[in-house]
């Protein structure tokens, strides 16, 4: 029963029994797909629908998008009186952000208040990395700085992120406990059923949300001045805590440089894919993004091991002058590797840096921690990767 087995999984799975059905049953898919917060719609469609004729021509569909909800003038107002006042303010921007293309709006809000940026694995990017006032990834894999700030915050204004778990760790309402929690999401079951205790909920879509909020900030009295001090102590955290793989011992390359090492080479227009493992966790810490011209394509938190070469495929598919950088470990890339094929096939120009650890080393990892062994993920037998790229 396909329906009720999606159901639970998409925004809407539906069964079309009858031909004269599907034209207006993919228009509604379509429209579902990319209206308020995007997400996956399913068709079920039986052989004798697909096998069927339409007796009459189907028109053309118009994919009306509903409209956005409307904005919260009242909340909009508070949050830009807190901006103006926050001495230590935080914001912490996820992949709402970047499917609302509100990276401008964004970065005009951080900008102008001279506020702090950190992001979810799926927002990385939504500010740029290599800026002064980004934290990069926050949460459990996330730097220390970025977690440092989201403690001590006194204003974290979270956009378009779930507030997850590998975000706020385990007891969802000590984080930021001396400050407040302002939240922009476009999804009110979020907003409704939030993990974290929120003192500010403000349901719209976060690219008119900030847009709105930057034209009411200019007249006010806040200035960058404000958090000179709070800057301050964030630099000094990350001079503390700096993303730096200790000193090589012996021949072997680090894998965190290896990655470093391609951020260096690549310029220009460029995709980075990733599969799931460690590397996932390294590429965010030491590949620098800034969308849209630098973009990370990984499936988050639903880990999906093997979803980095079809990703590096589709990617170079569908935007042919970018370069394509497939980052993956060695267990991931096993998932998939059959799609090297496709690759030969397709004539597809996509570069693969495969991180060759003899083991499903992140599940290893917390194996060792809690059990001291990895008897099931550790000291693994590889092919020669190598060769099998030349054949």
């Amino acid at each position: 029963d396909t329906v009720d087995v999606l159901t639970p999984v998409t925004k809407a799975a539906f069964l079309v029994t009858e031909v004269e059905e599907l034209p207006k049953a993919l228009e509604r898919a379509f429209s579902l797909a990319g209206t308020g917060r995007q997400g996956p719609v399913v068709v079920d469609m039986p052989m004798n629908v697909q096998r069927a004729a339409l007796q009459r021509r189907a028109t053309k569909p118009v994919l009306k998008k509903s409209s956005n909800p409307p904005l919260p003038s009242k909340q909009l107002a508070i949050l830009a009186d807190w901006i103006v006042q926050a001495e230590r303010p935080v914001i912490l921007a996820g992949g709402g952000v970047i499917a609302a293309r509100a990276e401008r709006e964004l970065r005009a809000l951080a900008d102008r208040f001279a506020v702090p940026v950190t992001m979810s694995l799926p927002g990385i990017g939504a500010y740029p990395s290599d800026k002064p006032l980004s934290l990069g990834l926050c949460g459990y894999v996330g730097s220390q700085y970025a977690n440092l700030a989201l403690h001590n915050a006194d204003l974290v204004i979270a956009l378009g992120t779930t507030l997850h778990v590998r975000q706020t760790g385990s007891v969802p309402e000590r984080m930021a406990p001396r400050g407040k929690i302002a939240r922009i999401d476009i999804d009110a079951g979020e907003l409704a059923h939030s993990r974290v205790p929120l003192n500010l909920a403000i349901h719209a879509d976060v690219r008119e949300a900030l847009s709105s909020l930057v034209k009411m900030l200019p007249d006010r009295t806040g200035s960058k001045e404000r958090t000179v001090g709070w800057r301050n102590t964030i630099a000094e955290w990350k001079r503390i805590h700096a993303l730096v793989p200790e000193p090589r011992r012996g021949r072997y390359i680090k894998p965190q440089e290896a990655i470093a090492w391609a951020d260096r080479a690549l310029t220009g227009d460029l995709i980075v894919t990733t599969g799931v493992g460690q590397h996932q966790m390294w590429v965010p810490r030491h590949f620098s993004f800034s969308y849209p011209t630098r973009k990370l394509l990984t499936s988050s938190g639903h880990g999906t091991m093997g979803f980095d070469l079809p990703a590096a495929i589709g990617a170079k598919i569908i935007s042919p002058r970018s370069t394509v950088l497939c980052i993956v470990g060695d267990g991931s890339l096993q998932m998939n590797i059959q799609e090297l094929a496709t690759i030969a096939e397709r004539k597809l120009d996509i570069k693969l840096l495969v991180l060759d650890n003899h083991a499903l080393k992140i599940v290893a990892q917390f194996q060792r921690q809690n059990w001291k062994s990895h008897p099931a993920t550790g000291d693994k037998r590889n092919p020669d990767f190598a060769r099998i790229a030349k054949a």
